[in-house]
């Protein structure tokens, strides 16, 4: 496996970078699929997922050279601009751009009265999701993700919902 040293620029991009992570699985929690403890690279928009959230921003520039490429990193990522070091992961990321697309189209299709639950702990991690304060969520269903955005879609989380 590669690894790679990536230095943010500034403040707000290191708290990008760290708000991804939140959303890894942890390395001791998971083993399977070593992808799951990774940020996606892509073109538009940089993920992480641990399976039951989902964090999403737009691609910044400071990560344009690791295109298609699953980061891991190696430690806790700060919110002070300092580099970070990643290893690079070749296992199979899943198909987040489906459940995204899916979520879209719940959204477009109304909704309906219901109870949802959500982990606390994640509804927690929104605090550091980049951006200014408001938030928007939108509902689908109570079976059905939750989508978590900024009103500018500089930011988006998805998080699954529990039983109740």
């Amino acid at each position: 496996m590669n690894t790679h040293v990536i230095k943010p620029t500034d403040k707000a991009e290191s708290q990008k970078l760290r708000w991804l992570q939140v959303a890894c699985k942890n390395k001791k929690e998971y083993r399977h699929n070593n992808a799951l403890k990774g940020i996606r690279i892509e073109e538009n928009n940089a993920v992480a997922t641990d399976g039951c959230r989902l964090h999403m921003i737009k691609t910044p520039e400071f990560l344009k050279d690791y295109l298609n490429k699953t980061l891991i990193p190696e430690n806790k990522v700060t919110v002070t601009p300092k580099p970070q070091e990643f290893t690079e992961s070749n296992d199979l990321y899943p198909a987040w751009s489906e459940i995204v697309g899916l979520v879209e189209d719940q959204i477009k299709n109304g909704g309906v009265k219901f109870k949802i639950g959500l982990n606390k702990k994640y509804l927690a991690d929104l605090k550091d999701m980049p951006g200014d304060d408001l938030v928007i969520l939108t509902f689908t269903g109570e079976e059905e993700p939750v989508k978590i955005s900024k009103p500018d879609n500089e930011a988006v989380a998805i998080i699954m919902p529990m039983r109740i």
